[in-house]
This record gives structure tokens, C-alpha cells and sequence, in this order.
């Protein structure tokens, strides 16, 4: 199965000798490199995700905008009002670091358990203070203690988590503890800050992210035409093509039709349904995969579901 190409994605020392014999090789930086050989001629089902897949939210402006909504919403659930000078700032964060709930750090560990960083705010700790918090700079993942942020949705999150802590160390009016902070008489541990965050992210991933994106979808989502010719060569007569998405149908059917709203080749405008066979909303991944999920039928023209 040929893909389209264009003549920069070209390899310059290949072209002589590979397009003469209708081959072509694209670019290293061009290229995709696998841990083991797949015959995509012998996969009969194409399956994609929407969110941060099919569709490539813009950054640095949706990360900021979902930044902000999180933050207004623990300063309305009584979070300082300082905490709204804050801006979201996108070289900070990066993915796969581990929150301690114990301590209140951001960790960068190996795969082997070992501390590479630790930030508490936007500090970072020197190794006398990490050995004294984590002997050996080691440390073993404990689900009721470290919390994973892997995706680029946690991303708002790790800095806003950052820049609490670091009001709060920096603070006098604060009692700094080792386990979280004093003020007045109210004593706020780090797990519960952390617990504030998870109500806060469901909250905000449950409508208000959501509505807002919608609300200016050309400024958080990229559109790309060169999706469209992808999700066409990859449905054949042989081969099937699903979309399996966490988000719910109102949110995907206004993201998918922004994205499929470019001319055929004949200039007609096709519904975004057309380019699967199968769709999956609302499907609450990794429980789909491991249990299974009730499954229901979405009526598309009043969002109503039907057991099927």
C-alpha cells in the first residue's frame, strides 16, 4: 500500500535509482521506525483515537486554555486568589513524571526506579536533600503514593501543580511540614492537594474543556487534509477502518466534522461517518479493552443511546 508523498519527504541520494524503478524512500526525520516487523498488507482492521490522534490539538493554546480553566476552578473551590497570576508556561512540563503525594515533588525517574530530578515547586532539590527524603535516590511506584502523568493532557497539570507548591513553600504565611503545609489552623497535606486536582480534571474534562474547545475549534485543533486521504487508502474492500474515542458523541461529532469538512476530489463535502466502518464513542478506555463496556446505539440526530 503506497502512501502519498511529496517530493521533499524524498530521500536525495535514493530518487536517481529508486523512482526509475517506481520505489521511493523518504527522509530519516520522514520515516517510521518500529521495535519489530509488521506486514501492514496482512492487518484487516485499521483502529484510531481522536483526541491527540486523529485530531492534533494546537500547542501551546489548548494546553494553556485547559490550564486556566483548572486553575479558576480550584480558586473557586477556595484555592488562593493569588494563584490567578499564574500563566501557562509550555517549556516547563514534559511527560512521564511521577507526582509524590507524600512529599509534594515532581519525579523524573528511570526505568529502574532511580531519581534523575526532583522538583518540589520549581526548585530543584539537591542530592543531600534527595537522599534524605529517598535513601538511595530510589524509589518504587506505590499506587496509593505516586501519581503517573504520562499523557500530554496532564501536561496543565504538572505545571499548576508546580506552581501551588511553590506559592505555598514560597509563602510565609505557610508552615512548611514534611508531608504538606499549615495555614492557620488548617493543616493541607499533599495527598489532598492532589485529590483536589483529580475533582478538579474530571470536572473540567467532563463539559467545560470540552465547550470551550468547540466554542473556537480553529484555534485549539488543527486541520489537516492529508487525514482524509489516509482514512480513504487505509478502507478498502479487505481492510475496515473504527474510531474508538473516550469522548462523547456531541464532542465528537463537532470535532470529526471540523476535520472532515474539505472538498473530495469531486468537490463534495462528505459526512465524517463515511470514512469508517466503525465507531466507538464514549468507549472509557483502558475498562474497554480489559472488561468490556455496555455497548449503545447514539440516534445522531438527537444523541440519544438505545441498548443494543
Amino acid at each position: 500500500m503506497h502512501m502519498p508523498f511529496h517530493e521533499d519527504d524524498l530521500d536525495a541520494n535514493y530518487v536517481l535509482g529508486g523512482l526509475s524503478k517506481g520505489k521511493y524512500q523518504r527522509r530519516t526525520k520522514n520515516r517510521v521506525f518500529v521495535n519489530r516487523s509488521l506486514r501492514l498488507d496482512k492487518i484487516k482492521y485499521f483502529g484510531f483515537d481522536m483526541d491527540y490522534t486523529l485530531a492534533t490539538y494546537k500547542s501551546p493554546q489548548y494546553e494553556a486554555l485547559a490550564f486556566q480553566i483548572l486553575r479558576d476552578r480550584l480558586i473557586e473551590s477556595g484555592y488562593p486568589q493569588e494563584l490567578s497570576q499564574f500563566e501557562y508556561e509550555p517549556s516547563f512540563p514534559v511527560r512521564g513524571l511521577w507526582f509524590d503525594q507524600q512529599f509534594g515533588t515532581l519525579l523524573k525517574i528511570d526505568q529502574y526506579g532511580n531519581i534523575l530530578m526532583c522538583l518540589l515547586g520549581f526548585n530543584t532539590l539537591p542530592s543531600e536533600k534527595i537522599n534524605e527524603m529517598y535513601p538511595n535516590q530510589f524509589i518504587k511506584f506505590e499506587k496509593d503514593r505516586t501519581h503517573v502523568m504520562s499523557t500530554l493532557f496532564d501536561l496543565p497539570e504538572i505545571y499548576l501543580l508546580a506552581c501551588i507548591i511553590h506559592y505555598m513553600q514560597s509563602n510565609d504565611d505557610y508552615i512548611k511540614e514534611p508531608t504538606g503545609v499549615k495555614y492557620q489552623s488548617l493543616y493541607i497535606s499533599y495527598k489532598s492537594i492532589l485529590q483536589d486536582f483529580e475533582e478538579a480534571m474530571n470536572w473540567m474534562h467532563n463539559g467545560e474543556l470540552k465547550k470551550r474547545t468547540v466554542e473556537n475549534i480553529e484555534m485549539y485543533i488543527e486541520k489537516n487534509p492529508k487525514l482524509l486521504v489516509l482514512l480513504d487508502k487505509l478502507k478498502t474492500e479487505n481492510t475496515y477502518v473504527f474510531l474508538l474515542t473516550n469522548s462523547d458523541y456531541h464532542y465528537s461529532n463537532a470535532v470529526m466534522s471540523y476535520l472532515c469538512d474539505l472538498p473530495d476530489k469531486d468537490g463534495t463535502i462528505r459526512h465524517w461517518t463515511s470514512y469508517f466502518d466503525y465507531i466507538v464513542v464514549d468507549a472509557k478506555k483502558p475498562v474497554f479493552f480489559q472488561e468490556g463496556t455496555l455497548m449503545r446505539a447514539v440516534d445522531m440526530v438527537i444523541d440519544f443511546k438505545t441498548f443494543l
